[in-house]
């Protein structure tokens, strides 16, 4: 032990020779199943060995995942708890089991054959020194402190047992006197010397790939061993007195139903099935009578079975009466109808009442002969040809249909029947009344949700990294935020559109569920439909190596805005009422439209009014200031950035962007600022009707001012100050400043309007 002191170290061994890997079948779908309630005197044992598992790196706690596996915690001969997961209701159904072959006992205890003495070595949890890949996603177990993943090979997996013996026998080929079944090797030897040899080798292999055993159930040297139900030793292989215990106390057989049960009982050892012949002479013969039942139920009817029949049958003796004696004028019974329609050809030969050449058989033949003309299991209309050239009773082919189609066999292999005209579901005028839903893929490792408008036909797709209920939902919900709540919502039976939170998103939402038969997509056919379209524009992107998403989202546009051919109309005009744009709309331009909204825009100008005004760069101008105690301060043109915008400098090498509306010139006839601390004793100057500035006007600030002004009295109350706009003398253009106050502009005056003007307010002193 000293020498192979790793192999035999407390703690749990890792395999060195590389990391083992679970696989599922092709479209498993994951299974949550809730943890299972636990008995109260259990749950501190249970959490002591799942901190212990913890510790040793076997588990690790997970918040979320898309499997869970319930526990059934096993109570041990130590009294310790075995954590095991039931994995038969989750991922064993959905395995691709790694059928690596078991070896049989009667080749193990071959290899061991001619050995003096005999080891036994355990190896300490043996498949938990199996480190798993990425596939360990799989392996989550629920319970009720939360959710752990297992990180090393678990039991209860029916791949487990494959990988472990595939794993050691690779490890241990090439051994001689060494047996391998699961996590117990047998080591023996012709002598001593050769059995520690082996030993030695052993040990070393396990040590170099870093797994251990556990001393406390390892036997070594011993001259008698149990292993896999047998005793074995020098002598030979032996039975176990445990397993015989039943056997041999086993009161002898007085009966034949005794007899059986104790020759089932001794089956337990396959070498002993061959000892109890005396026993088995017993018994009696069954095959005699199975022989003489198989000749009873299919036996032919004959032409004897016939003539007896018909002598005996109510309806027919009295047929062969009338052929023999004639027939009366009307027919007597409503019973004897179809024989009465055909009297003229029902004659009688040996006894057997026959129609043309075929043989009229009597009410207690009929079952045994529709059995042989269903013999061959050759279908309704095979069968019905068949009879017509044999036998012939009232009603034949309605026995001959119920007879075949009361055959299993004939129904178990049978196909499906022809499927019945399709039956459309009821139109809604309505938008986004009707959706239905179903999901394609996997493609490529890709998963979508494809939900359609019954009535519009507009179509969404949606990738799917998780197709459990709650990634449904959260795509459904962003859906409606965009379109509304439908009404009814059509899919298949799926786990995720079953799911109790599936059904209470829809229920409180008021939209009605509908399923589709199982197994029956086209009850489901705007869904289907809209899977195989998608399906051919994932694959013609595949083929033009196009990246799917963004080809999906090219087809979906093309798709909203063509013309589908049960509505006459495309999805986006139905749903949205337009076409959407494309880059097809690129190529043309819609002038009428332009010159229609231009227009109308002028007559909203026109009606609006204004005065048009423009500024050059470097003139001196006031500038609207908001925030500040000065309304207007002083500031220059330096230039437009638009037809209504100017840079202005405001003095303090800072540049603003005006509105038009913010700006007024600071030079002109009438566009006199008055700052607050001018002499209050000023007197401003009016200009007369002839343009002529008074005295008090300053000559460099002429030009018109087009906003009014507020100018202060002796009083030191504000006044408007009355815009020059209403205040221009007729003959004189006041839009652009003058040269000179005496030098009027020689363009002819602008139409005056209509309204009354108020008179001018004077400034006092």
């Amino acid at each position: 032990m000293y020498r192979f002191s790793e192999v035999f170290a407390d703690g749990l061994g890792r395999f060195s020779g590389g990391r083992v890997s679970i696989h599922l079948r092709q479209g498993a779908r994951p299974v949550f199943m809730r943890a299972r309630p636990l008995a109260y005197a259990l749950r501190e044992p249970v959490e002591r060995a799942l901190e212990q598992l913890v510790r040793d790196g076997v588990l690790t706690p997970v918040e979320r995942s898309d499997w869970a596996t319930p526990i059934v915690p096993v109570l041990k001969k130590d009294g310790n708890i075995r954590i095991c997961a039931d994995y038969k209701l989750t991922l064993n159904k959905v395995l691709e089991v790694d059928r690596y072959p078991l070896p049989r006992i009667d080749d193990l205890l071959s290899r061991l054959h001619g050995g003096e003495r005999f080891s036994k070595i355990d190896l300490s949890q043996a498949y938990a020194q199996f480190e798993l890949d990425e596939s360990k996603k799989y392996t989550v177990i629920n319970t009720h402190k939360g959710l752990y993943m297992y990180n090393r090979l678990v039991y209860g997996l029916s791949s487990s047992p494959g990988i472990f013996q595939k794993y050691l026998e690779e490890l241990l080929t090439g051994l001689p006197n060494v047996g391998v079944f699961l996590d117990d090797v047998i080591i023996t030897g012709p002598d001593s010397r050769s059995h520690i040899k082996n030993l030695y080798k052993v040990f070393e292999r396990l040590q170099s790939h870093g797994l251990r055993v556990k001393k406390e159930k390892c036997v070594f040297f011993a001259e008698s061993i149990n292993y896999l139900g047998h005793v074995i030793s020098k002598e030979g292989v032996h039975t176990c007195p445990e397993k015989v215990w039943a056997i041999v106390n086993t009161p002898a057989p007085t009966n034949i139903s005794e007899l059986r049960s104790f020759i089932g009982l001794v089956m337990y050892y396959d070498a002993l099935s061959c000892l109890p012949q005396p026993v088995h002479k017993r018994l009696p013969k069954s095959e005699e009578m199975n022989y003489i039942n198989f000749v009873e139920n299919f036996l032919p009817v004959t032409n004897d079975d016939v003539r007896t029949a018909t002598a005996s049958d109510p309806e027919l003796s009295r047929i062969l009466t009338y052929v023999q004696s004639g027939w009366p004028a009307s027919c007597p019974k409503e019973v004897l109808q179809q024989y009465y329609i055909k009297r003229n050809e029902l004659y009688i030969d040996r006894g057997c009442i026959m129609w043309g050449y075929r043989l009229v058989i009597p009410r207690t033949l009929r079952k045994k002969i529709l059995m042989q003309l269903h013999t061959g299991h050759m279908g309704i209309v095979k069968t019905k040809s068949i009879a017509r050239s044999y036998v012939w009773w009232p009603n034949i082919d309605t026995d001959v249909e119920s007879e075949c189609r009361a055959c299993e066999t004939c129904a178990v292999e049978s196909q499906a029947p022809p499927r019945t005209p399709p039956q459309p579901w009821p139109y809604h005028l309505q938008p986004w009344s009707r959706l239905h839903i179903d999901f394609l893929g996997p493609f490529n490792g890709k998963k979508f949700l494809i939900l359609i408008d019954s009535s519009t036909k507009w179509l969404e797709v949606f990738e799917m990294p998780k197709t459990n209920a709650t990634a449904v939902i959260k795509v459904l919900r962003c859906t409606f935020a965009r379109f509304g709540l439908p009404l009814e919502l059509v899919s298949d039976q799926g786990p995720p559109f079953t799911s109790a939170e599936f059904k209470e998103f829809l229920t409180r939402n008021g939209i009605q569920q509908r399923f589709s038969p199982a197994y029956h997509p086209s009850s489901n056919g705007a869904a289907e439909n809209a899977v195989n379209i998608c399906k051919k524009a994932i694959k013609k992107a595949h083929r033009e190596s196009i990246d799917v998403d963004a080809a999906l989202q090219t087809f979906l546009l093309t798709y909203r805005n063509s013309i589908h051919s049960s509505t006459g109309e495309s999805p986006s005009m139905l749903l949205q009422k337009r076409t959407l744009r494309s880059r097809l709309d690129l190529l043309r331009s819609d002038r009428a439209l332009i010159n229609k909204v231009n227009q109308a825009q002028s007559k909203q100008v026109e009606y609006t009014g204004g005065v048009q005004r423009s500024f050059a760069p470097g003139e001196p101008v006031w500038v609207r200031e908001y925030g500040h105690k000065d309304r207007w301060v002083k500031g220059t043109i330096v230039h437009g950035e638009g037809s209504r915008r100017y840079s202005v400098d405001k003095g303090d090498s800072r540049q603003v962007v005006k509105h038009v509306d913010q700006i007024k010139r600071r030079s002109g006839l009438y566009d006199i600022p008055f700052p607050e601390e001018q002499s209050e004793s000023m007197r401003v100057q009016i200009p007369d009707s002839s343009g002529s500035a008074r005295d008090g006007m300053s000559k460099e600030d002429d030009g018109p001012d087009t906003s009014p002004t507020t100018v202060v009295g002796d009083s030191g109350k504000e006044r408007k100050r009355v815009s020059s706009e209403r205040i221009k003398s007729p003959g004189i253009d006041y839009s652009t400043p003058p040269t000179s106050p005496s030098a009027p502009s020689p363009e002819p005056p602008r139409a005056r309007s209509g309204r009354v003007r108020k008179p001018v307010v004077r400034f006092q002193v």
